[in-house]
């Protein structure tokens, strides 16, 4: 028992008197810098184990989320999916996410009405493209239903990723996308 009573206090300035590192007080003044320099290597190299492990949990946590992706896609890529055009709206099979505008021509003979078109797909419908589009004129207002593909980081004017042209990537199974069909204006020159 300390001479005061306060056996926590007591014991609390001994653990840190402890805890100190021991530098001798008198003898060889070259030892106290090594010992100091030796902490220092030893708190480096802890913290260099400590940010390593963390680097390994991290990329770990990424690959992790990126194999549920993967395989989220995997799962959402094979089905069908809805595509509209104008009052049409047909199912069609997806397979790894993927389908091509050949068979969605199939379908809606679009190059019969117009040839040479190229057929684009979009999960935002024509309503809200316009909708958006006029929002984007006029001043800021409340959101709107066609703003949670802003939410999504997707643009209201986009359009279905192409690999290679006229197919269309990463498409999900119960989804509804739009198809929209035009002319391509040929290169300057031609």
């Amino acid at each position: 028992m300390s001479p005061d009573g306060q056996d926590g206090l007591f014991s609390l300035i001994l653990a840190r008197v402890d805890a100190r590192p021991k530098v001798p007080l008198c003898g060889n003044a070259e030892a106290a810098p090594a010992a100091v320099k030796a902490d220092a290597a030893a708190a480096a190299e802890a913290a260099e184990a400590a940010a390593k492990r963390q680097a390994e949990e991290e990329a770990a946590a990424a690959k992790a989320a990126a194999e549920a992706e993967a395989k989220r896609k995997k799962e959402m890529g094979n089905g069908k999916v809805v595509i509209k055009y104008e009052q049409y709206a047909e199912e069609f099979d997806i397979v790894d996410g993927s389908t091509t505008a050949a068979k969605i021509d199939d379908e809606y003979c679009l190059s019969f009405v117009m040839p040479k078109c190229k057929i684009f797909l979009s999960p935002c419908s024509p309503i809200e493209k316009t909708e958006r589009a006029r929002r984007a004129r006029s001043f800021p207002s409340p959101l709107t239903a066609s703003d949670r593909y802003l939410e999504k980081g997707i643009d209201a004017f986009f359009y279905v990723e192409e690999d290679p042209k006229q197919t269309y990537q990463g498409l999900e199974k119960g989804n509804t996308y739009w198809a929209s069909g035009g002319r391509v204006a040929p290169p300057p020159g031609v």
